[in-house]
């Protein structure tokens, strides 16, 4: 599954190259422009990667149908359309998630200048985009918006969520503490691990146990994290039961 990375710089970038569309994916959103007050659909683009992994929505890219390439906007222009998403955020978005949104030159086009839109998810709860005087709940599929129908509200606000949005953050390869307790919250037992990925489609946090002469793959179902923290250490726990 595609982890959210903030983008900063143009070297944060996806490669140029492949057609905009083959790379466009759960994490980025490229757009040639967005015209001038467009708050709704900046809005529902918010809210879209909100409620989903994150994601970070590229203005000033190449057409959908050409190489991916970063030819910018004018300065002016780009600076206006920032502070059109300021207003999206603040007027067509509750709740309201972290959007971090960064200016930068054109690495291919001098004078010309991209504007990144950095959105994080939301795990707490859906974010919902404002349509009117209605209310709609978007959300990133591949390269694609669909809208989460009123009866999926109660699976995206459950707890396991947020958790599996805060494992996702882990960097492969890094130490986990896997903390075992029994029904009475008593602890039985701890193991050191490693981070591999978070599955959603099979519903689980992938770890290893690693020795000087084996590996061992382990999967625990993510209903069954009964919490994760990063500790003072900077060492990721994860509660399970024993």
């Amino acid at each position: 599954m595609p982890q959210f990375k903030l983008v900063q710089q143009h070297t944060d970038l996806p490669q140029p190259g492949p057609t905009t569309r083959i790379i466009e994916g759960d994490t980025f959103d490229f757009k040639e422009t967005y015209a001038p007050a467009k708050l709704e659909e900046m809005g529902k683009d918010i809210a879209m990667f909100a409620n989903g992994l994150g994601g970070t929505i590229v203005v000033g890219s190449s057409p959908d149908a050409d190489p991916l390439a970063y030819p910018g906007l004018p300065r002016a222009y780009a600076e206006e359309r920032k502070t059109d998403f300021d207003l999206a955020l603040r007027d067509f978005v509750d709740p309201k998630p972290l959007v971090v949104s960064v200016l930068f030159e054109s690495p291919i086009r001098p004078g010309y200048w991209m504007l990144v839109v950095n959105v994080y998810p939301y795990p707490d709860q859906l974010v919902g985009s404002r349509v009117g005087s209605c209310w709609r709940f978007p959300m990133r599929t591949g390269a694609q918006c669909a809208y989460i129908s009123p009866s999926m509200i109660a699976l995206y606000s459950a707890a396991v969520r947020r958790i599996a949005i805060l494992l996702e953050g882990i960097s492969v390869g890094s130490s986990v503490e896997l903390i075992f307790v029994n029904t009475q919250g008593v602890i039985t037992g701890t193991g050191m691990r490693h981070y591999v990925a978070i599955d959603h489609r099979t519903n689980v946090l992938k770890v290893e146990e690693r020795s000087a002469f084996t590996t061992r793959a382990e999967w625990h179902p993510l209903d069954q994290v009964k919490t994760a923290y990063l500790g003072s250490d900077s060492v990721w726990r994860v509660k399970l039961p024993s």
